[in-house]
């Protein structure tokens, strides 16, 4: 149980600085800049990798939970904590792509040069306060770039060319 309860106060931590960790949760924005937060977590899971039973996990999360402005709810096997915060305007995920072609030279018996396709990502997730400041919360942003096809590339390409046509015919600028 001790261990358990370690996590769990370790959780509720992570949980309100917005570091969440692998699992399932969701968002819900209110127009008076309120914002709902919902971390979700498997019952039997938890009961199975702390050893304890179901009822003692949800006893310590309602114990731990009180005063520190969590709320519980449990339906079959899903436990949801949530929480409110206040004066934050929108949940933003930024997402970014960059492909490129390079030409390499071909190794392993062969002498001459081949072109490569590759796609780059970066995704920033972001929260916006009331008064405008930012705050990054995750980047992830892989080292390396994939290896695309060129089918991929061309239809990635195309797809940029009809944009740009359509906001131009709009007057807006382009990607």
């Amino acid at each position: 149980m001790a261990t358990f309860t370690e996590w769990l106060k370790s959780e509720l931590l992570r949980l309100k600085s917005f570091d969440w960790q692998n699992g399932s949760w969701n968002t819900r924005c209110f127009p008076d800049g309120t914002m709902q937060f919902s971390a979700h977590y498997m019952l039997d899971s938890l009961a199975k990798e702390y050893r304890i039973s179901e009822d003692e996990i949800v006893k310590a999360i309602e114990k731990e939970a009180a005063g520190k402005q969590f709320t519980l709810d449990r339906k079959d096997n899903r436990l949801t904590l949530s929480w409110v915060e206040d004066g934050i305007r929108e949940w933003r995920h930024d997402l970014t792509q960059e492909y490129s072609e390079e030409t390499e030279q071909v190794y392993g018996g062969k002498v001459g040069w081949t072109k490569q396709y590759y796609q780059k990502f970066r995704m920033i997730d972001r929260i916006i306060y009331l008064d405008g400041r930012e705050r990054v919360l995750k980047t992830l942003a892989p080292e390396n770039p994939t290896k695309v096809s060129k089918e991929t590339f061309d239809k990635v390409l195309e797809q940029i060319k009809r944009a740009n046509a359509k906001q131009e015919a709009e007057g807006t600028p382009g990607v």
